[in-house]
């Protein structure tokens, strides 16, 4: 697998993750009368920010731990890596090499 599918991957969830919480946060807004409504919708969008966040701050290059989907935080909404990002910013590593993967049993 190359290190920008594994990105992309990466990119994907993070970016569907904040949607769904989106939803969930407009929820919480329309139910503030109700607050049993209220308090799940609320914890429903703290959770899937949270697991949002996890994709983003956990997406590193491998060379040098950059977190590179945080780099990418400031362009707006993506589904995958634009065509411009072709390396890691911090140490040039190409987004066309291969990802060492772990074994499997």
């Amino acid at each position: 697998m190359s290190l920008r599918s594994y990105i992309n991957h990466q990119l994907r969830h993070a970016t569907l993750y904040c949607w769904v919480a989106s939803i969930a946060g407009i929820v919480a807004v329309f139910t503030a009368g109700r607050r049993d409504v209220f308090a799940i919708a609320l914890a429903v969008c703290v959770m899937l920010y949270a697991v949002a966040y996890y994709y983003t701050f956990g997406t590193r290059c491998p060379r040098c731990g950059t977190r590179l989907l945080f780099a990418l935080g400031s362009f707006g909404i993506h589904l995958r890596l634009p065509a411009w990002y072709k390396s890691c910013p911090s140490c040039g590593l190409s987004f066309e090499a291969q990802r060492d993967e772990p074994a499997k049993a």
